[in-house]
Protein backbone atom coordinates (compact mmCIF):
# COMPACT_ATOMS: atom_id res chain seq x y z
CA UNK A 1 0.00 0.00 0.00
CA UNK A 2 1.02 3.34 -0.78
CA UNK A 3 1.84 5.31 2.39
CA UNK A 4 0.24 9.03 2.39
CA UNK A 5 2.01 12.03 2.97
CA UNK A 6 3.61 13.04 6.05
CA UNK A 7 1.31 16.24 5.56
CA UNK A 8 4.44 17.98 8.48
CA UNK A 9 6.92 17.47 5.55
CA UNK A 10 4.87 19.99 3.08
CA UNK A 11 5.63 23.31 2.77
CA UNK A 12 9.20 23.93 3.58
CA UNK A 13 11.45 22.59 5.60
CA UNK A 14 11.02 21.07 9.29
CA UNK A 15 11.69 23.20 12.72
CA UNK A 16 13.45 21.32 15.25
CA UNK A 17 14.15 21.43 18.52
CA UNK A 18 17.40 22.78 19.26
CA UNK A 19 18.55 20.20 21.75
CA UNK A 20 16.93 16.82 20.97
CA UNK A 21 16.35 17.36 17.06
CA UNK A 22 12.51 16.61 17.59
CA UNK A 23 10.24 18.13 15.06
CA UNK A 24 8.30 21.19 16.26
CA UNK A 25 5.14 21.28 14.15
CA UNK A 26 2.66 24.09 14.55
CA UNK A 27 0.37 24.60 11.50
CA UNK A 28 -2.03 22.19 10.88
CA UNK A 29 -3.04 21.95 6.81
CA UNK A 30 -6.58 22.89 6.25
CA UNK A 31 -7.23 19.44 4.66
CA UNK A 32 -5.88 17.21 7.50
CA UNK A 33 -8.98 16.40 9.60
CA UNK A 34 -6.93 14.05 12.14
CA UNK A 35 -4.36 15.45 13.91
CA UNK A 36 -2.29 12.30 15.69
CA UNK A 37 0.10 12.92 18.24
CA UNK A 38 2.51 10.87 20.05
CA UNK A 39 6.38 10.78 21.74
CA UNK A 40 7.20 9.44 18.51
CA UNK A 41 6.68 8.35 15.11
CA UNK A 42 8.05 5.35 13.12
CA UNK A 43 10.53 7.59 11.39
CA UNK A 44 12.03 8.01 14.91
CA UNK A 45 11.94 4.43 16.07
CA UNK A 46 10.31 1.76 15.65
CA UNK A 47 8.82 0.35 18.75
CA UNK A 48 5.38 -1.62 18.80
CA UNK A 49 3.20 1.47 19.78
CA UNK A 50 4.93 3.46 16.95
CA UNK A 51 4.46 0.10 14.45
CA UNK A 52 0.39 0.56 15.53
CA UNK A 53 0.13 4.14 15.03
CA UNK A 54 1.46 4.13 11.58
CA UNK A 55 -0.74 1.33 10.56
CA UNK A 56 -3.88 3.32 12.27
CA UNK A 57 -2.76 6.33 10.24
CA UNK A 58 -2.31 4.27 6.99
CA UNK A 59 -5.67 3.71 6.91
CA UNK A 60 -6.81 6.52 7.88
CA UNK A 61 -10.36 7.70 5.66
CA UNK A 62 -9.43 11.26 5.90
CA UNK A 63 -6.04 13.05 5.89
CA UNK A 64 -3.75 13.23 9.14
CA UNK A 65 -1.49 15.16 10.25
CA UNK A 66 1.32 14.22 12.59
CA UNK A 67 2.18 16.16 16.28
CA UNK A 68 5.41 15.22 17.80
CA UNK A 69 4.15 15.56 21.69
CA UNK A 70 6.66 18.12 22.64
CA UNK A 71 5.03 20.61 20.22
CA UNK A 72 1.38 20.56 21.39
CA UNK A 73 0.28 23.55 23.23
CA UNK A 74 -2.71 25.35 24.12
CA UNK A 75 -2.75 27.69 21.66
CA UNK A 76 -2.28 24.81 19.22
CA UNK A 77 -5.06 22.84 20.45
CA UNK A 78 -7.41 25.84 20.76
CA UNK A 79 -6.62 27.36 16.87
CA UNK A 80 -7.50 23.51 15.22
CA UNK A 81 -9.83 22.59 17.49
CA UNK A 82 -12.00 21.70 14.65
CA UNK A 83 -10.26 18.66 13.54
CA UNK A 84 -9.85 15.47 15.58
CA UNK A 85 -7.32 14.78 17.81
CA UNK A 86 -5.77 11.06 18.42
CA UNK A 87 -3.63 11.17 21.37
CA UNK A 88 -1.07 8.71 21.46
CA UNK A 89 1.81 8.38 23.86
CA UNK A 90 1.67 11.54 25.54
CA UNK A 91 4.88 11.53 28.08
CA UNK A 92 5.98 14.68 26.03
CA UNK A 93 3.10 16.89 26.30
CA UNK A 94 2.78 19.96 28.69
CA UNK A 95 1.06 19.34 31.56
CA UNK A 96 -0.83 22.21 30.92
CA UNK A 97 -1.91 21.23 27.24
CA UNK A 98 -2.79 17.92 29.07
CA UNK A 99 -5.03 20.13 31.63
CA UNK A 100 -6.57 21.94 28.65
CA UNK A 101 -7.68 18.55 26.97
CA UNK A 102 -9.31 17.34 30.32
CA UNK A 103 -11.56 19.73 30.63
CA UNK A 104 -12.23 21.35 27.25
CA UNK A 105 -16.17 20.80 26.37
CA UNK A 106 -15.24 21.95 22.69
CA UNK A 107 -11.84 19.86 21.48
CA UNK A 108 -12.82 16.16 19.87
CA UNK A 109 -10.34 14.10 20.97
CA UNK A 110 -9.55 10.38 21.40
CA UNK A 111 -6.48 8.38 23.55
CA UNK A 112 -4.83 5.30 22.33
CA UNK A 113 -3.32 3.66 25.50
CA UNK A 114 -0.62 1.34 25.14
CA UNK A 115 0.62 0.77 28.96
CA UNK A 116 0.10 2.37 32.42
CA UNK A 117 0.96 6.12 31.82
CA UNK A 118 -1.36 6.91 35.24
CA UNK A 119 2.20 5.85 36.66
CA UNK A 120 5.09 8.30 36.28
CA UNK A 121 7.14 5.50 35.61
CA UNK A 122 4.60 3.55 33.48
CA UNK A 123 4.79 0.58 34.94
CA UNK A 124 4.16 0.23 38.94
CA UNK A 125 7.00 -3.19 38.89
CA UNK A 126 9.42 -0.46 37.59
CA UNK A 127 7.64 2.47 40.18
CA UNK A 128 8.68 0.26 42.72
CA UNK A 129 12.04 -0.84 41.85
CA UNK A 130 13.32 3.19 41.59
CA UNK A 131 11.41 4.63 44.85
CA UNK A 132 11.23 1.60 46.73
CA UNK A 133 7.42 2.04 46.99
CA UNK A 134 4.35 0.61 45.71
CA UNK A 135 2.57 2.96 43.26
CA UNK A 136 0.51 5.06 44.45
CA UNK A 137 0.11 7.54 41.09
CA UNK A 138 -3.76 6.89 40.92
CA UNK A 139 -3.82 9.30 44.05
CA UNK A 140 -1.48 12.20 43.24
CA UNK A 141 -1.76 15.14 40.52
CA UNK A 142 -0.24 13.15 37.76
CA UNK A 143 -2.81 10.25 38.01
CA UNK A 144 -5.52 12.19 38.60
CA UNK A 145 -4.72 14.01 35.33
CA UNK A 146 -4.55 11.01 33.29
CA UNK A 147 -7.67 10.03 34.86
CA UNK A 148 -9.52 13.24 33.82
CA UNK A 149 -7.43 12.91 30.10
CA UNK A 150 -9.93 9.77 29.64
CA UNK A 151 -12.87 10.58 31.20
CA UNK A 152 -13.59 13.71 29.10
CA UNK A 153 -11.66 12.05 26.21
CA UNK A 154 -14.90 10.90 23.47
CA UNK A 155 -12.94 7.72 22.92
CA UNK A 156 -10.28 5.26 24.75
CA UNK A 157 -9.07 2.77 23.28
CA UNK A 158 -6.92 -0.32 25.20
CA UNK A 159 -4.85 -2.87 24.26
CA UNK A 160 -6.53 -5.58 25.42
CA UNK A 161 -8.99 -6.47 28.36
CA UNK A 162 -6.83 -7.04 31.12
CA UNK A 163 -5.06 -4.02 30.24
CA UNK A 164 -8.47 -2.12 30.58
CA UNK A 165 -9.60 -4.10 33.69
CA UNK A 166 -6.24 -3.76 35.36
CA UNK A 167 -6.65 0.50 34.74
CA UNK A 168 -10.06 0.24 36.33
CA UNK A 169 -9.14 -1.28 39.34
CA UNK A 170 -6.64 1.62 39.98
CA UNK A 171 -9.07 4.18 38.34
CA UNK A 172 -12.36 3.51 39.73
CA UNK A 173 -14.10 6.14 38.30
CA UNK A 174 -13.55 4.55 34.82
CA UNK A 175 -16.10 1.92 35.30
CA UNK A 176 -19.00 4.32 35.33
CA UNK A 177 -18.05 6.11 32.19
CA UNK A 178 -19.96 5.35 29.23
CA UNK A 179 -19.28 1.68 28.36
CA UNK A 180 -19.12 2.61 25.07
CA UNK A 181 -16.40 4.85 25.02
CA UNK A 182 -14.12 2.11 25.87
CA UNK A 183 -13.00 -0.18 23.09
CA UNK A 184 -10.61 -2.98 23.34
CA UNK A 185 -7.97 -3.18 20.21
CA UNK A 186 -5.01 -4.75 20.89
CA UNK A 187 -1.80 -4.33 18.42
CA UNK A 188 -2.43 -2.93 14.99
CA UNK A 189 -0.50 -4.05 11.76
CA UNK A 190 -0.12 -2.15 8.57
CA UNK A 191 -0.85 -4.82 5.19
CA UNK A 192 2.67 -5.02 4.15
CA UNK A 193 3.37 -6.90 7.16
CA UNK A 194 0.63 -8.84 7.35
CA UNK A 195 1.04 -9.93 3.62
CA UNK A 196 4.72 -10.67 4.59
CA UNK A 197 3.39 -13.08 7.81
CA UNK A 198 1.00 -14.69 5.75
CA UNK A 199 3.63 -15.43 2.87
CA UNK A 200 5.82 -16.57 5.74
CA UNK A 201 3.47 -18.78 7.20
CA UNK A 202 2.44 -20.42 4.08
CA UNK A 203 5.93 -21.36 3.29
CA UNK A 204 6.31 -22.80 6.61
CA UNK A 205 3.27 -25.03 6.12
CA UNK A 206 5.19 -26.33 2.82
CA UNK A 207 7.83 -27.57 4.74
CA UNK A 208 8.42 -30.84 5.83
CA UNK A 209 8.78 -31.81 9.43
CA UNK A 210 12.25 -31.04 10.74
CA UNK A 211 13.98 -34.07 11.22
CA UNK A 212 16.24 -32.63 14.13
CA UNK A 213 13.75 -33.90 17.19
CA UNK A 214 15.72 -30.57 19.19
CA UNK A 215 13.06 -27.36 19.03
CA UNK A 216 14.87 -23.85 18.52
CA UNK A 217 13.34 -21.54 21.15
CA UNK A 218 13.40 -17.99 19.91
CA UNK A 219 13.90 -15.12 22.28
CA UNK A 220 13.33 -11.34 21.40
CA UNK A 221 16.88 -9.55 21.80
CA UNK A 222 15.78 -6.08 23.47
CA UNK A 223 17.26 -3.70 25.72
CA UNK A 224 14.58 -3.00 27.62
CA UNK A 225 14.19 -3.98 30.89
CA UNK A 226 10.49 -5.31 30.76
CA UNK A 227 11.04 -7.58 28.04
CA UNK A 228 13.12 -9.48 30.85
CA UNK A 229 15.83 -11.25 27.72
CA UNK A 230 18.33 -11.36 30.14
CA UNK A 231 16.28 -13.64 32.30
CA UNK A 232 14.57 -15.86 29.71
CA UNK A 233 18.02 -16.67 28.51
CA UNK A 234 18.84 -17.55 31.72
CA UNK A 235 16.19 -20.00 32.13
CA UNK A 236 16.66 -21.03 29.22
CA UNK A 237 20.22 -22.08 30.00
CA UNK A 238 18.91 -23.91 33.40
CA UNK A 239 16.27 -25.98 31.35
CA UNK A 240 18.99 -26.32 28.52
CA UNK A 241 16.58 -25.16 25.79
CA UNK A 242 18.47 -24.14 22.41
CA UNK A 243 17.72 -20.56 21.89
CA UNK A 244 17.95 -18.33 18.82
CA UNK A 245 18.05 -14.36 20.08
CA UNK A 246 16.34 -12.53 17.59
CA UNK A 247 17.96 -8.82 17.60
CA UNK A 248 19.42 -5.64 15.44
CA UNK A 249 17.63 -6.61 12.38
CA UNK A 250 15.13 -4.87 9.95
CA UNK A 251 11.10 -6.07 10.74
CA UNK A 252 11.21 -8.27 7.62
CA UNK A 253 14.51 -9.97 8.42
CA UNK A 254 13.29 -10.59 12.23
CA UNK A 255 10.00 -12.18 10.43
CA UNK A 256 11.82 -14.35 8.65
CA UNK A 257 13.86 -16.18 11.17
CA UNK A 258 11.46 -16.30 13.61
CA UNK A 259 9.29 -18.03 10.93
CA UNK A 260 12.21 -20.67 11.56
CA UNK A 261 11.85 -21.10 15.13
CA UNK A 262 10.13 -23.95 16.22
CA UNK A 263 8.91 -22.16 19.10
CA UNK A 264 8.94 -18.98 21.10
CA UNK A 265 9.64 -17.86 24.61
CA UNK A 266 8.48 -14.18 26.07
CA UNK A 267 7.87 -13.39 29.66
CA UNK A 268 8.29 -9.40 30.08
CA UNK A 269 8.99 -8.58 33.48
CA UNK A 270 5.74 -6.30 34.36
CA UNK A 271 2.87 -6.16 32.00
CA UNK A 272 3.37 -6.34 28.31
CA UNK A 273 -0.32 -5.21 27.01
CA UNK A 274 -0.49 -6.59 23.62
CA UNK A 275 3.01 -7.71 22.73
CA UNK A 276 3.40 -7.69 18.34
CA UNK A 277 6.49 -10.22 18.65
CA UNK A 278 4.13 -12.59 20.49
CA UNK A 279 1.10 -12.77 18.08
CA UNK A 280 3.83 -12.68 14.87
CA UNK A 281 4.63 -15.67 16.58
CA UNK A 282 1.73 -17.41 17.10
CA UNK A 283 0.80 -16.59 13.46
CA UNK A 284 4.03 -18.22 12.54
CA UNK A 285 2.92 -21.50 13.64
CA UNK A 286 5.13 -20.96 16.96
CA UNK A 287 4.67 -22.78 19.79
CA UNK A 288 4.51 -20.25 22.41
CA UNK A 289 6.42 -20.16 26.29
CA UNK A 290 4.55 -16.97 28.12
CA UNK A 291 3.69 -16.12 31.23
CA UNK A 292 0.76 -13.96 32.80
CA UNK A 293 2.15 -10.55 32.02
CA UNK A 294 1.58 -10.83 28.17
CA UNK A 295 -1.92 -9.31 28.96
CA UNK A 296 -3.77 -10.49 25.79
CA UNK A 297 -2.84 -14.17 25.95
CA UNK A 298 -6.09 -15.84 26.72
CA UNK A 299 -8.40 -13.25 24.78
CA UNK A 300 -10.75 -15.64 22.50
CA UNK A 301 -9.11 -14.18 18.91
CA UNK A 302 -5.58 -15.46 19.77
CA UNK A 303 -6.29 -18.71 20.57
CA UNK A 304 -8.08 -19.04 17.00
CA UNK A 305 -5.65 -20.76 13.98
CA UNK A 306 -2.96 -18.38 12.24
CA UNK A 307 -5.18 -17.66 9.38
CA UNK A 308 -8.20 -16.83 11.73
CA UNK A 309 -5.87 -14.42 13.61
CA UNK A 310 -4.60 -12.72 10.46
CA UNK A 311 -7.88 -11.95 9.55
CA UNK A 312 -9.03 -10.44 12.85
CA UNK A 313 -5.83 -8.40 12.73
CA UNK A 314 -6.87 -7.00 8.79
CA UNK A 315 -10.34 -5.86 10.61
CA UNK A 316 -8.77 -4.04 13.45
CA UNK A 317 -7.96 -0.40 11.77
CA UNK A 318 -11.72 -0.14 10.15
CA UNK A 319 -12.98 -1.33 13.86
CA UNK A 320 -10.68 2.10 15.15
CA UNK A 321 -11.69 4.26 12.54
CA UNK A 322 -15.71 3.41 12.94
CA UNK A 323 -15.46 4.48 16.37
CA UNK A 324 -13.55 7.59 15.69
CA UNK A 325 -16.56 10.39 14.67
CA UNK A 326 -15.19 12.58 11.99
Amino acid sequence: MTEKPNLRNIGGAIARNHFNGIPVEFIVPPRAKVVVVSDMFVGDYQGGAELTTEALILKSPQEVFKVHSQSLTIEMLEKFKDRHWIICNFTGVDVSALGHLAVSQEIKYSVVEYDYKYCMFRSEVLHKKQTGHECDCPLRPHGILVEKLLSNAQKVFWMSEKQKEHYFSRIPSLIFSDADKHVVLGSVFSDETLGVLSSLLEEKTKQPPRKIPMKIWGVQGSQNWIKGTKETVEECARLKLPVKILQNMEPSKFLQELAKCDGFIFKPLDFDTCPRVVIEARVLGCELMLNDNVQHKDEEWFNKSPQEILECLKARPLAFWSNIAL
